[in-house]
């Protein structure tokens, strides 16, 4: 993951962060946008309740506002080969966020996260489609918590 690479954010005088594609809407100290509260750079790990690994496995995801009348997100996940998968059919509310991400042995990932406090949320990760059929679909957990701006 040392080669995964995010887009720099400015602290401005006052301790507002600015949030990659969320410009609109009120901003909170530490990151949070209050109007987009899952906008923002996000790190943590997963871990896999049937899968070949039991270790935790690290993530960071970036999430964007798409739409701000609308309140809804785009983003992508950033592997540690520092491939990106983008998130598909991203649906939002009051403190939940759920999206699709292709599964690159065929069928997909669903995602839900809930925020627990304005820099972290918890979630869960469910493959749906899988081709070959598993009797228990591949299924685990994530927590991750909101990258903080760099400081000068």
């Amino acid at each position: 993951l040392a080669n995964a690479q995010l887009r720099r954010r400015e602290t401005p005088p006052g301790g507002e962060t600015r949030t990659p594609g969320a410009s609109a809407g009120a901003r909170t100290r530490g990151g949070a946008n209050a109007r987009f509260p899952f906008a923002g750079a996000w790190e943590g790990s997963f871990l896999m309740k049937d899968g070949p690994s039991k270790e935790p496995r690290w993530i960071v995801i970036t999430i964007d506002v798409a739409d701000s009348s609308k309140t809804s997100y785009s983003g992508f996940t950033i592997y540690p080969n520092n491939a990106r998968a983008p998130h598909l059919n991203s649906l939002a509310s009051k403190d939940s966020l759920r999206w699709e991400q292709s599964n690159s042995g065929g069928g997909h990932w669903l995602y839900a996260a809930r925020l627990v406090s304005p820099d972290s949320m918890v979630g869960t990760l469910t493959l749906h489609d899988a081709p070959w059929h598993p009797t228990t679909m591949p299924h685990g957990t994530f927590v991750m918590v909101r990258q903080q701006a760099a400081t000068r």
